[in-house]
């Protein structure tokens, strides 16, 4: 077993490699379980600015308007003056000014559009909570003054409709999930290590193997090319495994044993076991097909960072463009996030959720298997070259 032995010496020498690879993937991989996914609803919550309101059409409307924003919002009298409304936006005083024009309550009656005039502060983003609701409240004033409401009655029938809100009920399935787990989000994440670890690792250890005069030493030595690619083969497989265990072990320290009650613990297994089968691939190709060991750190995180960015393991899916969603189905990354999403979502997986499931691991496959034929082809002509 010289070149079996040898290989593992080799790996130890390169150890480093691993190691950053994998403590780099733990940072994120704890960020992630901890903050959650970036792909999760954001819940919004009214908050009270600092406004200030001109009335310049002092109509019965408009001071009930300015009445109703002052109990939205903190408000802050100002001059009507041009050059005060500058200083205070530029000192962020105020986030917004709101101008209410001259003939602003004969309009609405009339019902035309009357249009508020805002100045907002350079860096008030929040201002669009202000502007939505202002929105809408001139919308429903509009309405009940043209239904004949005196504007106290409008004001009160519109406050009455800002503050309902409409009640709504999602009917989940029952193997289906309200909130996804946390630790979907470190499975979400695993393409990146096994990538770059076993690029690292295995790539590196073929090329050294590869060259030509350590070959040919080797065929020299009576030592059977048969045996040798034996016991490389059987290194590679045996390394690549101990990372896949390593990675499913790190989820428990972070997140303890509730994955294991999941119902669907074994399908983030094959998912999982199916991409590992994706990366030795590729590992593989690159170990052929490249010359130098130069260019394996290359290869390494460029390989790596452009599956997980386009895949949607960086970047959700939800966010990316069609153009771009159409070639990453021509990633075997993609397949594996979309797997990922489906496990997470339920308790028990019956159903289309299974087949959706096995389809997207029998994909990964897929690509496994015509990558690794690309490395057979690419070696024997390498070889029938010397």
């Amino acid at each position: 077993m010289i070149v079996f032995k040898t290989f593992f010496k080799l790996l130890a020498k390169n150890k480093w490699s691993f190691i950053i690879n994998l403590v780099i993937f733990l940072g994120l991989s704890s960020i992630a379980v901890r903050n959650g996914s970036p792909e999760e609803q954001i819940k919004f919550k009214d908050i009270k600015l600092k406004l200030a309101v001109i009335d310049r059409d002092h109509s019965a409307t408009s001071i009930e308007l300015k009445k109703y924003i002052g109990e939205l919002h903190i408000l802050t009298e100002l001059e009507d003056d041009p050059e005060v409304f500058q200083d205070e936006l530029y000192f962020n005083s105020v986030h917004e000014i709101i101008i209410i024009p001259a003939g602003f309550e004969e309009n609405l009656i009339a019902g035309k559009d009357m249009p508020l005039e805002t100045l907002e502060a350079p860096d008030a983003s929040v201002t669009a909570l202000s502007s939505i609701q202002l929105d809408q409240i001139i919308r429903f004033l509009k309405t009940y003054l043209a239904l004949g409401y005196t504007p106290s009655d409008a004001m009160i029938k519109t406050k009455d409709i800002m503050q309902s809100n409409a009640s709504v009920t999602m009917q989940l399935d029952k193997n289906s999930l309200e909130e996804v787990p946390r630790y979907n989000y470190y499975f979400q994440y695993l393409p990146y290590p096994m990538v770059a670890i076993l690029i690292s690792c295995i790539s590196l250890i073929l090329i050294l193997f590869n060259d030509k005069d350590v070959k040919n030493r080797t065929i020299c030595a009576s030592f059977s090319l048969k045996k040798r690619n034996f016991e490389l083969s059987l290194a590679n497989i045996i390394v690549s495994v101990i990372i896949w265990i390593l990675l499913m072990l790190f989820p428990f320290i972070l997140v303890g044993t509730d994955m294991i009650h999941s119902g669907v613990y074994r399908f983030y297994l094959l998912n999982s076991l199916s991409f590992l089968i994706v990366s030795f691939s590729i590992s593989y190709l690159i170990g052929i097909f490249s010359n130098s060991v130069e260019a394996i750190s290359i290869f390494s995180n460029s390989v790596s960072l452009g599956l997980c960015f386009l895949g949607g393991v960086f970047v959700p899916q939800s966010v990316m463009s069609k153009q771009v969603l159409y070639i990453s189905k021509f990633l075997p990354s993609y397949w594996y996030v979309v797997t990922n999403k489906i496990i997470g979502k339920n308790t028990k997986l019956v159903g289309s959720g299974l087949k959706d499931v096995m389809f997207g691991i029998l994909i990964q496959l897929c690509f496994a298997i015509t990558i690794f034929g690309i490395s057979l082809v690419i070696s024997k002509r390498k070889t029938q070259a010397c």
